[in-house]
């Protein structure tokens, strides 16, 4: 998920409309990064809790297979 957060973070960063000729004041890029992170990691914490029930009930018939022919 860091990466996504990286990816999103640079792309704020790079929007016309924040890019200045003399480059990018650091308070902006500050606040662009934690905007880009926070966003990936609330949709990946949104999506893990979506999808945790279901992996749950996947994966605990694969574990019991397991214990079983163990």
């Amino acid at each position: 998920m860091g990466v996504y957060g990286a990816f999103v973070s640079e792309t704020l960063v790079r929007m016309p409309k924040v890019v200045v000729e003399s480059g990018i004041p650091n308070s902006v890029f500050y606040k662009m990064t934690g905007i880009g992170t926070a966003l990936v990691m609330g949709l990946g914490v949104y999506f893990f809790l979506k999808l945790k029930p279901k992996w749950d009930s996947q994966f605990e018939i694969k574990n019991l297979s397991n214990q079983t022919t163990q």
